[in-house]
């Protein structure tokens, strides 16, 4: 049981540096117009690398979720 207990602790500790990079992820800004849409790629990359974190948390979240389960059943 002490070994779940490391794994809810390690995955839930790993899903909220995930969430954090996520949100440090710096956006391109792109303002209206057609002047800047070269810079539109730029956020695409941006926004996809913010989805991979997110994607990473979200799994990391339910590794701890499972294991808090395990823990209160088993």
């Amino acid at each position: 049981m002490i070994v779940v207990n490391t794994v809810r602790m390690v995955a839930a500790l790993l899903a909220a540096i995930c969430w954090f990079m996520s949100a440090r992820t710096k956006l391109t800004r792109v303002r209206a117009g057609l002047e800047e849409l070269d810079k539109v790629s730029q956020l695409a990359d941006d926004l996809q690398i913010m989805g991979k974190w997110n994607a990473a948390a979200a799994g990391f979240a339910c590794v701890a979720a499972v294991a808090e389960l395990l823990i209160a059943f088993g």
